[in-house]
């Protein structure tokens, strides 16, 4: 009786509170993840576009580069930059709402499935979602794609609400303020623009009563398109090359090599994203390869060429290659509906191992769990609701616009991310409708299941392996750069662990040894390493440990024993150099490099390294003369701007220099060094207004080198700036007394 009685309240408290607690449960989702995540830097420091959304945003907040020459679609970090201004410059604040806007989503699904589907599925599709954690991670990264599905999915609420009313001024209401939101979702990500006819078509078909209520959203579509058309409403434009990066994404996602996710440029050289170039237009390095890369082979300067440019070789290739592309496009069907990729993408896979919840959430054993499951029961719910109801393809709207976007470009989950919530509401519908065929007896449509199982998990083109060794290095790297030497000897050793070769990793970790003043544990460790794992690297690590240790004669000795084995890298004369030097030995350390230079004209750090001991030894013609020709032929190392610059300076040739410090401070406006040595040139030539103004930039950011805030403390004093003066030396005592600290 009591068992009865307990189990009819349960049912009752369910009944009554069931559906608020589901709710809930997407927030509790995301407090549980964030918890689990604050400490990590991995997770709080924005990478490639988000990088570059980051540093846009807090361009157009603090005025630099104005006016912009623009790469990809503004709003977002223009939206970014607004946040800025309301909460600080802190990246968390912005994860944060959108922690809250992905929450809220749970209630944007519950709505549409309970309009277009019914209450029991609309209530899966929330449980569904509430444990979906790629989409918890995505909200974390300052990207669009997590923020505009908030938008994408308000107006299919308001849509679908639309559908069901028929009060003819509701309805037309409903259709305008949707038509805004959705609106929102378009200017902030503009690949959403394939959606605007499906959704239109769906909605007519579904009802053609709504014809009218579309008809009068016309003007909202009209403005909406001038808008995003027009950034320079908001922000200063220079030059608009948006067509440009989607022209280089069409080309890398329809050429010879291309593998259908994978954005590579197989035959041209890549730019790294701290390119200076890359700085000033706010882009990816994918972005910053594709124009240089054009602008060489053109031999032209005018961007307007690079979009056309890779246009014609896109279209080149469907044009003479049309099996080739055809193959392409079935791969990319393919990959859009596999739930696997995401395991790959961003790497998220690495959550994993930071709670024993989210382990459970995420995984990729046989099935690709959850989104390997999502995927196959979506198309379960597709096959069970296309004769019953016309509002399925309202459902399949969001999907069918991201695949578009796929096949034009290539597969992934930034263009699949807007469509997940429908594959799961999708994936509800298909839940109910197999235990239902499992409890009638239905064998067909369990077997049925089975091949939509395997199509949606199964591993055919090898996009499921996650790059554990990459990612721990990145997390370890952060760790290091942060000062938590413990943390980050940990994940440098998961990296080596998955990869002994990975030579980023030996690398930072001989960085670890050293700033911890640990040489011969590093020492040991590595020399433990090489018995198993003979590489480069290792070898290296351990030399420039002996050298660090002051035992030259043996780290000569290993060096030239290096350079025997391994001839073919430049670093070789790098640590050769600096060991002869420390013995003393200038005249051999200058041939060394010499020879290193000979070898590998292109190895710039060489030649700065030969300019900076022609520099120290006083020869300062023979240092501006390399100094010159390094900056001929790149812009890309500030070192080498501020070492001319003081080298000129040190010839009385102040009137030479100030260019070239202006040039500097142009292409890498961010850098500590250019900065202090523009204080201080501006300081001894009487420019005190531009010292200062150099100064109010520099003590806006924040510096890890003890000896350069000492270096500008001295130039405050001189520019009557004393409390910026005490400010820096109090922080660069905090800094070696915290360095200090973590070396114990």
């Amino acid at each position: 009786m009591n068992t009865t009685s307990s189990f009819s309240l349960f049912k009752s408290f369910i009944k009554k509170y069931g559906l608020v607690i589901t709710l809930c449960l997407p927030f509790l989702l995301r407090i549980v993840y964030y918890l689990t995540i604050r400490s990590n830097p991995y997770f709080a420091n924005p990478l490639l576009l988000g990088a570059a959304n980051h540093q846009f945003a807090l361009d157009i907040l603090n005025g630099s580069y104005q006016p912009y020459t623009i790469f990809r679609p503004p709003y977002y970090s223009i939206v970014l930059s607004w946040l800025y201004y309301i909460f600080g410059t802190s990246i968390r604040s912005v994860q944060i709402l959108q922690w809250l806007t992905g929450a809220l989503n749970g209630l944007l699904i519950y709505t549409i499935g309970n309009k277009l589907l019914d209450r029991k599925t609309a209530i899966m599709a929330v449980l569904i979602y509430s444990f979906y954690i790629p989409a918890v991670f995505f909200e974390g990264e300052l990207t669009e794609q997590a923020f505009s599905s908030f938008f994408v999915l308000g107006a299919l609420s308001l849509f679908s609400l639309a559908l069901k009313t028929e009060q003819p001024r509701k309805r037309i209401l409903f259709c305008i303020i949707a038509s805004g939101i959705y609106g929102i979702a378009f200017i902030l990500r503009p690949d959403l623009v394939l959606g605007i006819p499906l959704l239109m078509g769906a909605l007519i078909l579904s009802r053609k009563k709504l014809f009218t209520a579309l008809l009068a959203t016309i003007p909202v579509w009209i403005c909406i398109g001038w808008i995003a058309s027009h950034p320079g409403l908001f922000i200063p434009i220079e030059k608009n090359h948006v067509s440009v990066n989607a022209a280089i994404n069409f080309y890398l996602g329809n050429n010879d090599k291309a593998d259908g996710w994978n954005p590579v440029f197989y035959d041209y050289p890549y730019v790294l994203a701290d390119h200076p170039e890359a700085r000033r237009y706010h882009v990816t390095e994918i972005t910053i390869t594709g124009v240089l890369n054009a602008l060489k082979e053109m031999n032209t300067k005018n961007l307007d060429e690079v979009s056309r440019f890779w246009k014609r070789k896109a279209v080149s290739f469907i044009v003479h290659n049309k099996l080739q592309f055809s193959r392409l496009v079935i791969k990319k069907c393919l990959l859009f509906f596999n739930g696997g990729y995401i395991t790959n993408q961003k790497d998220i896979y690495v959550l994993r191992n930071e709670s024993i919840l989210l382990y459970f959430l995420f995984f990729n054993k046989i099935i690709c769990f959850p989104l390997g499951l999502i995927l196959a029961f979506a198309f379960l719910g597709f096959f069970s609701l296309r004769k019953s109801s016309r509002d399925i393809l309202v459902l399949t709207v969001i999907p069918t616009a991201n695949l578009l976007v796929s096949l034009i470009f290539f597969h992934s989950c930034r263009f699949q991310y807007a469509a997940i919530p429908f594959f799961i509401l999708l994936g509800a519908s298909g839940w109910y409708y197999l235990s239902d065929a499992v409890h009638k007896r239905k064998w067909r449509v369990v077997l049925f299941t089975i091949p939509l199982l395997f199509l949606a998990n199964n591993n055919f083109f090898g996009t499921h392996t996650p790059r554990f060794h990459q990612e721990y290095f990145n997390i370890g790297t952060m760790y290091l750069n942060n000062h938590d030497y413990k943390n980050a000897l940990h994940y440098f050793e998961l990296s080596l662990k998955h990869d002994p070769d990975y030579m980023p990793a030996i690398i930072n970790m001989l960085e670890y040894y050293t700033v911890t003043n640990k040489p011969y544990d590093g020492i040991a460790f590595f020399s433990k390493h090489l018995e198993t794992h003979r590489n480069w690297a290792t070898g290296y690590a351990i030399t420039k440990l002996y050298h660090f240790t002051g035992n030259n004669a043996q780290a000569q000795a290993m060096c030239r024993q290096l350079m025997k084995m391994y001839p073919d890298h430049p670093e070789n004369y790098l640590l050769l150099f600096s060991i002869l030097n420390a013995q003393g030995q200038y005249e051999q350390a200058q041939s060394i490099l010499k020879e290193g230079i000979a070898k590998y004209p292109d190895a710039t750090t060489l030649k700065i390294n030969l300019a900076s001991l022609y520099f120290i030894h006083n020869k300062m013609d023979s240092a501006v003369e390399v100094l010159y020709g390094i900056l001929k032929s790149t812009q890309h190392y500030p070192d080498a701007y501020a070492l001319l610059v003081n080298a000129l300076v040190a010839l009385n040739r102040n009137a030479e220099a100030r260019p070239v410090l202006e040039n500097g401070l142009t292409a890498h406006p961010d850098d500590d060094t250019l900065l202090v040595t523009g204080i201080m040139f501006y300081t001894t030539s009487g420019k005190t207004q531009t010292a200062i103004s150099l100064l109010e930039n520099f003590m806006q950011k924040d510096h890890a080198n003890p000896a350069l805030l000492r270096q500008c403390a001295v130039y405050c004093d001189l520019l009557g700036k004393k409390n910026y003066g005490k400010a820096l030396t109090e922080k660069a005592d905090l800094l070696e007394q915290t360095e200090r600290q973590h070396q114990k």
